[in-house]
This record gives C-alpha cells, structure tokens and sequence, in this order.
C-alpha cells in the first residue's frame, strides 16, 4: 500500500555565483524536513536514523506559517527597503545596523505575537533565522527575493498584517506596513510611492 504525505522543507538554497561551477546547488546547513505523519514512518523510511532533522508531525500547518511568516516574511521585510539602500544580498541587509534593526522589530515584536506556539521557542528560530541569514556563503539576491513581489506579499505579509488589526493593533504604529513605503512592489528597483511622495513634499517645503 503506498501513502501519499504532504511534506516542508526549510532549507535555503541559493543558485551558483559568476565564478561557480553553474551545475552546482549551493545550500546552507541548516535543514528541516517536516512530514505529515507519526514517529512510525521513520520504521519503513529512517531519515532521522540517517542524520537529517526530520519532523513527523499531525500538524503541518504550524511549520508552515512558522517558515512563510518569520523566513519567507522577513524576505519581504527587508528586500525593499535593502534594495533602495543599495543592498545586493540578504548577507548585506543583515549587516547593516539600520535594516537588520528594523527587521528584528517587526520579526520579533510584530509577527511572532500573531503565531500559535511556545513564545520561547518561536523566539528562538527567529534568531536562528537572523543567523542563517548572515551566512557569508549564501549570495541571495534580492533581486531574487523581489520577483513577483505581489503575488509573495500576499502569502507572506497579509495573514500577518491582518492578525495585528484583529488584535487591535493600530494600522498607523504597524512597522511591516513600511514595506510598502520602500518600494514598487510591480518595478522593485523604483521608490514607493510613499518615498516619492515624502521627497517631493520634502524639495516643496526646503526652497532653493
């Protein structure tokens, strides 16, 4: 009899450098396998007997908004706010004290608040998210990061977004809807049209 699980995988995986091998796939170590099951399966396929972090679990849908909001979702945090500071890479927004500050707020202080589970132990893949993200072998782009931004944001920073209003938070003090004053979620590489509309404003009011 064969089964069919519903499986996540929480892993990045960047494409090879200009001095690469182009055949190469570049990863980092971390690793999390998480398969729609009890501890049973690991007799009939023994993952874990062969070293990877693998987790059999009843609910799937806990790693999975776990991942697309705190990995997937500071992606979106930082990628146009990197991108108008002249970022190249995930590493480079982590280095910079302004962007990495700005994303441990709205992680920390925002998203984890709107995820059922141990606050400890969200808290604590969040760091280890940050971590990941400083790994200086991993050239992720966020030209990469910013394709179909608008279809990503969707899935990425609204369930979040949303969570907050229905906690009472207030919409005007919500850091993550900075994101969209950064830039052009169509044309990444453009002001937002909040930026836009600041400077002008801005040139306006300062006189020659």
């Amino acid at each position: 009899r064969v089964t069919f699980r519903s499986t996540l995988v929480d892993r990045i995986v960047t494409k090879p450098g200009p001095g690469d091998d182009p055949l190469l796939v570049i990863a980092e170590p971390y690793h999390l396998l998480a398969i729609e099951g009890d501890d049973s399966l690991e007799e009939r396929l023994p993952l874990r007997a062969s070293g990877l972090n693998v987790a059999y679990t009843d609910d799937l849908d806990s790693y999975r908004t776990r991942k697309v909001r705190v990995l997937n979702g500071s992606h979106h945090v930082m990628v146009f706010l990197g991108l108008m500071s002249g970022k190249g890479n995930v590493k480079e927004c982590m280095d910079d004290a302004t962007v990495s500050a700005f994303l441990e707020r709205v992680i920390l202080g925002e998203v984890i608040p709107t995820i059922d589970g141990a606050d400890g132990e969200l808290r604590a893949y969040a760091e280890t998210t940050f971590d990941r993200f400083r790994n200086p072998h991993l050239d992720h782009r966020l030209s990469a990061i910013a394709l179909n931004s608008c279809a990503k944001v969707q899935v990425r920073l609204l369930p979040t977004i949303k969570d907050v209003v229905a906690a009472g938070g207030d919409p005007t003090r919500t850091a993550i809807l900075d994101n969209f004053s950064w830039g052009n979620c169509d044309k990444p590489d453009r002001l937002g049209a909040l930026v836009l509309a600041l400077r002008r404003r801005r040139a306006k009011h300062s006189g020659p």
